[in-house]
């Protein structure tokens, strides 16, 4: 994949997550990918799918902003920042 793939692909899945579209998110990542979050817990494809389901259930007004992209080969790092506001529906235990 370009370098240009992989940037459009990392914007996909941040517009994705913003629809709430939890298919068209995991649709974008391989099947053998591995989330790791800021506090160090890892999630498979499966794991992360039920989490981030949770979460936009949770949180329906939350939003993620992609802050800035670089794509090198095969590598893409991304700043993004989430806001959450409004309402929160249900306990996202």
């Amino acid at each position: 994949m370009t370098e240009g793939n992989n940037e459009k692909t990392v914007r996909s899945w941040f517009e994705a997550y913003n629809q709430r579209d939890i298919d068209r998110m995991m649709g974008l990542c391989a099947e053998d990918c591995t989330a790791v979050y800021p506090t160090l817990r890892e999630y498979d494809k499966n794991a992360w799918r039920e989490d981030l389901t949770v979460e936009v259930r949770a949180f329906p007004d939350a939003e993620v902003r992609l802050l800035s992209l670089i794509a090198k080969g095969d590598q893409v790092a991304a700043e993004f920042g989430w806001m959450f506001r409004g309402r929160r529906d249900n306990d996202p235990q």
